[in-house]
């Protein structure tokens, strides 16, 4: 089953997402529910995916492998990444939530921004080394600064790498 526009089912106590549309051609929104997983939704969301506030919620599995737009998981319980899109058209947030690092992070992020403010973050791990906007990484268990420095470094190693690779 396809839907041809936006799927909103925030904030109706919903436990699980089993025999949910598979097709979304727009935006589907399932945050503001009791979601333990994300298995059963959607396969192909073309826009933007929300899951925010879903208390119970400690893992992205089941999420589409492709998100067209932005990618929002704020606000549950997640403590890892495994499981999210490997591809996101748009920003990706996983604000306010329990991880220690970003493995399981979407291998290719085309927004501007990476946002994982209030975690536990002790590294950036995990994140594309090629992405090139900002991450905003504040409120975690190591200092923005301190993050945001070993990240900058290890792109540098990684370009640099990839220059005496291909001479």
């Amino acid at each position: 089953e396809k839907i041809y526009g936006d799927l909103n089912i925030s904030g109706n106590q919903i436990e699980s997402l089993e025999g949910c549309t598979q097709e979304v051609m727009g935006s589907f929104n399932c945050s503001n529910n009791n979601l333990k997983s994300l298995v059963g939704g959607p396969t192909m969301v073309r826009d933007m995916y929300f899951c925010n506030s879903n208390k119970s919620l400690e893992s992205l599995e089941g999420c589409p492998e492709k998100i067209g737009n932005r990618f929002e998981a704020n606000d549950c319980s997640l403590t890892t990444l495994k499981g999210s899109p490997k591809e996101v058209g748009g920003d990706f947030y996983c604000n306010d939530n329990n991880l220690t690092t970003m493995k399981g992070a979407p291998e290719r992020i085309d927004g501007y921004s990476i946002y994982c403010r209030e975690n536990r973050l002790y590294s950036l791990e995990g994140l594309p080394l090629d992405f090139r906007g900002r991450v905003e990484c504040s409120k975690n268990l190591f200092p923005e600064e301190v993050l945001r420095s070993v990240y900058a470094n290890a792109k540098k190693r990684n370009r640099e790498h990839k220059k005496r690779i291909s001479r």
